[in-house]
């Protein structure tokens, strides 16, 4: 039983070719320097918070490892 499907009866796809002509001469770095220089305030911002966040999970962690470690101390002192 043979599929009669347009795809099973070519052998080969080809891609669509693309115009290489269209992109002759485009140079976007100047728009995405100016994507980034609209985006240092944002991205300062968001570095600023990042460090916070980071900085009050380190301090809370720690913070607990240190209580734990000294409740672990007063404990163990206290059954001798």
């Amino acid at each position: 039983m043979r599929d009669n499907s347009p795809l099973t009866d070519r052998k080969t796809m080809h891609p669509t070719s693309f115009p290489s002509s269209l992109l002759y001469r485009y140079n976007a770095s100047e728009y995405f320097a100016e994507v980034v220089a609209q985006s240092r305030g944002w991205l300062s911002a968001v570095q600023e918070w990042v460090s916070v966040f980071l900085t009050c999970v380190f301090a809370f962690v720690s913070t607990i490892i240190l209580w734990n470690s000294l409740g672990a101390v007063v404990w163990f002192f206290a059954l001798r």
